[in-house]
């Protein structure tokens, strides 16, 4: 932006790798940390944790092992984006990310600068952020205030889509900040496709291993609202998905032929749809769908609910590995479909194995 125009951009990179571990430099094959200890300190100075929140995170082995040659089998692989919600940072949905890459995609985590605790660099050392930096405050304050409050109630609770777009209409008004960090979340998730072109090129890792002709992106929270930007203004990007995010940005007044997975907790309040996104699933121009999942909360759509036991969460949801199996088989189907032709009945809906699971779906192109 004008205020930034040197911004810094990072993301973290999972590929599809050949079986067996990568050495690391000291000769062991251990997997990658789910946290280091520096991430986790970043996290405790950021949001004001106790130091002994989260400090098992660094003795938790991911799936991943960094360095780990890559698997050109069936490469060029389709690309996901991930942008994490407002406060958190790359790591935030890694089970999710994992089981993408296991499905055939290269993923890459975008991290969005001063919105986060901590941006990776590729030495492995963090640029931290502190809770006091200006652009950090003001969004929060203005998502808490009386009058965004207000109307993302209003939202929610609109009997028509008509009421649902005036509410959104006076709610994108009401948030210039927001408005302002989902056009930058979005532009980072291009530049990153731009470096990952670069990189397709070169002798690297990632050499010959990216397909940017199906690109998809998927968001938590702003993150979601980010996707739903990046699909309306980036056309590499094919298929998107919100996870349970406010739909700041300019795709009210966009038409794409994206296609877009719009999911929601589902809220027993709530009005048109069950969702606070049904507008834009009904108006969509390119395939869509509407998904509700009963149990979840909003912190629910990350690895939250793997740590529920040590880490309170919220709703009613408390079966982590549940609640990870939903995100996992619908986000995963969804881009299977989207980005690399499998088809599956999971799409087209209601599933036994899912009771807690409803799905509408509009204009699905076979």
């Amino acid at each position: 932006g004008e205020k930034d125009p040197c911004r810094t951009v990072t993301a973290q990179v999972w590929y599809p790798a050949l079986s067996g571990a990568a050495e690391r430099s000291d000769g062991s094959a251990r997997p990658e940390n789910y946290r280091s200890r520096e991430m986790m300190r970043a996290a405790w100075g950021f949001f004001g944790w106790p130091i002994f929140f989260n400090s098992f995170f660094e003795l938790v082995d991911t799936h991943s092992y960094p360095g780990a040659p890559p698997d050109r089998s069936d490469a060029p692989y389709p690309v996901i984006l991930y942008h994490h919600g407002y406060g958190g940072f790359t790591r935030v949905h890694t089970a999710l990310i994992e089981d993408l890459v296991s499905r055939g995609f290269v993923v890459a985590s975008v991290g969005h600068a001063y919105e986060t605790p901590f941006l990776e660099r590729p030495d492995g050392s963090l640029v931290r952020f502190g809770p006091e930096n200006p652009v950090y405050v003001g969004r929060l304050e203005e998502a808490h205030g009386e009058t965004q409050e207000a109307l993302k109630d209003r939202v929610v609770e609109a009997a028509t889509t008509e009421e649902q777009e005036r509410a959104y209409r006076e709610l994108l008004a009401a948030s210039p900040l927001h408005q302002e960090s989902t056009r930058a979340w979005a532009a980072d998730g291009s530049f990153v496709l731009d470096r990952l072109a670069m990189l397709d090129e070169s002798d690297g890792s990632l050499g010959g291993m990216v397909d940017l002709t199906r690109v998809g992106v998927v968001g938590h929270s702003l993150g979601g609202a980010a996707a739903g930007q990046a699909a309306s203004e980036d056309a590499r990007v094919i298929a998107g998905v919100d996870l349970d995010g406010f739909m700041f940005g300019d795709l009210i007044d966009r038409e794409t032929d994206a296609a877009f997975m719009f999911v929601s907790a589902a809220r027993p309040w709530a009005g048109v749809g069950g969702s606070a996104l049904t507008l834009f699933f009904e108006r969509h121009a390119g395939p869509a769908y509407l998904v509700l999942i009963d149990g979840f909360e909003h912190g629910t759509f990350s690895d939250l609910p793997l740590f529920t036991g040590a880490w309170p969460g919220e709703g009613e949801e408390q079966d982590g590995d549940r609640a990870l199996a939903v995100q996992r088989a619908y986000v995963g189907a969804f881009f299977g479909r989207h980005l690399q032709g499998i088809e599956t009945e999971l799409l087209d809906g209601p599933a036994p194995e899912f009771p807690g699971v409803s799905i509408r779906s509009l204009r699905v192109e076979r």
